[in-house]
């Protein structure tokens, strides 16, 4: 699976959005805005299309025509797809920040996962499990449960 940021891919979207809904208006009313701008944002629209398709192709495993047509009609659903695509890989490397101090970046190895577990090797070189849970972001795991306790996100792959 390619390594996509989920941040970018939210903003995507919404730049989808938004320049389908000026393309759609300019459809409608063709002295709404000049043709360069017509064709300015619909180039916009073309492009974020082409990279959500093979971006879904990719997470979800589904076809090119599956994905383009939820590309073209089912936005809210595919922020729920992509966020469940979110998911921690087997020998993939996870970063955090410190709560405490933003310069100290922890980070883990994974080692194995089930669907529910995850087992991996912290910042210590402890071999350690946790149970995976899931948010509006994808997955996530807080293997301490202090006040300060790091938590691991799968949308967070690869030490920077």
């Amino acid at each position: 699976m390619t390594n996509y940021d989920f941040r970018e891919m939210i903003s995507t979207i919404e730049h989808y959005e938004k320049t389908t809904a000026v393309v759609d208006m300019a459809i409608a009313d063709p002295e709404a805005i000049d043709e360069d701008t017509f064709d300015c944002y619909l180039d916009g629209a073309h492009n974020a299309q082409e990279w959500l398709t093979a971006a879904i192709m990719d997470l979800i495993k589904v076809d090119e025509m599956t994905a383009l047509a939820m590309v073209t009609t089912k936005l809210d659903e595919i922020k729920a797809l992509l966020i469940r695509g979110v998911k921690f890989e087997k020998g993939g490397t996870y970063w955090t920040r410190s709560p405490g101090d933003a310069n100290c970046i922890f980070s883990i190895d994974v080692k194995d996962r089930t669907d529910k577990m995850l087992t991996f090797v912290d910042w210590d070189s402890k071999t350690r499990r946790a149970k995976i849970k899931i948010d509006e972001s994808g997955e996530y795991i807080q293997p301490d449960r202090y006040s300060m306790a790091p938590i691991y996100r799968a949308c967070r792959s690869t030490v920077r």
